[in-house]
């Protein structure tokens, strides 16, 4: 993740990752950058990742379409 912010020049602050997995959480959170949930579809374990606290949880495309598509 923050090789990719590297090389595009794009402040953490400015980025959003998302992920269905702990693992996602974590490194998110490590690297200081947002990490939106993706509690939808086949994930395998979503109380793992609700418990880590992502910024944004979202059960379903349209919940993330909120958050990346504010009205």
């Amino acid at each position: 993740m923050v090789k990719a912010l590297k090389e595009t020049g794009t402040d953490a602050s400015d980025a959003l990752y998302v992920g269905d997995a702990p693992s996602d959480i974590t490194s998110a959170h490590a690297a200081n950058i947002k990490i939106a949930a993706a509690l939808w579809g086949s994930i395998i374990e979503p109380e793992k990742v609700a418990a880590l606290k992502p910024d944004y949880t979202c059960h379903s495309v349209a919940e993330f379409r909120k958050i990346v598509l504010p009205e």
